[in-house]
């Protein structure tokens, strides 16, 4: 009887100078950026986590916060300018 040809699993090329912080940086990145809770869960994960998610290269490269609320001036006839906060979106992860 004849064997089937061997298949090799398919495989993403990665580069070969592949670190473990690089990994973990991945990963961080990928996590939802409209969920900030999910990060700070993350960097509990161990020292090196917290590390790579606080460096200033990482916050650099990641996706800028979310934006919570924004201001807005409002005129009024009685009591002149007025700023008001208004939220951008409900967040319901920051119950």
């Amino acid at each position: 009887m004849e064997e089937p040809p061997s298949r090799k699993p398919a495989t993403t090329a990665l580069p070969a100078a592949l670190t473990m912080d690089d990994v973990v940086e991945e990963v961080l990145l990928r996590l939802p950026p409209a969920d900030p809770v999910s990060l700070a869960r993350a960097t509990l994960v161990c020292n090196r986590w917290r590390r790579i998610a606080t460096d200033a290269y990482f916050r650099r490269r990641g996706t800028p916060p979310p934006m919570l609320s924004f201001l807005c001036n409002i005129k009024s006839s009685v009591d002149g300018d007025i700023a008001r906060s208004f939220p951008a979106a409900p967040c319901d992860t920051l119950k």
